[in-house]
């Protein structure tokens, strides 16, 4: 029994670092094609809270440390003051990442429900709303 939770450990972390490798080759791949990171540039990252934005963090991290062009980055998260949110599992993950953060605090949340209809998603107004803080 514990040898098999050890086997599968070992191939789900061969996975993880397969899917890793491939994920970070096409970003890679992808910046130098579109010339997308040149010396100096310094990178917001916007970070949700979601898997995407956390993954796309992860990645730009580690190309920070294998691509011969230095450049920096900050992530950035915007706190929308909507009912019961805590952000500090999001902080605590930041700092654990050793990565410059700004936490940007706007009342987002009391102006889409105020703009969107009842039966309507609160998604674009949301959106737009922190687009245009960012």
């Amino acid at each position: 029994e514990g040898k098999q939770a050890n086997n599968s450990s070992y191939s789900e972390a061969r996975v993880l670092s397969k899917l890793q490798g491939k994920l970070l080759k096409q970003v890679r791949q992808t910046c130098q094609n579109y010339n997308m990171l040149e010396e100096g540039d310094h990178i917001m990252v916007c970070v949700s809270g979601g898997k995407d934005s956390a993954v796309m963090l992860y990645l730009l991290q580690m190309l920070q440390q294998k691509l011969p062009v230095n450049f920096k980055l900050t992530a950035v998260h915007v706190d929308q003051h909507q009912p019961g949110y805590d952000g500090t599992p999001l902080v605590a993950w930041l700092k654990k990442l050793d990565v410059p953060f700004e936490v940007v605090s706007e009342d987002t949340y009391s102006i889409v429900v105020e703009k969107t209809p009842g039966n309507k998603s609160y998604c674009t107004v949301c959106s737009r709303l922190r687009r245009g803080i960012l």
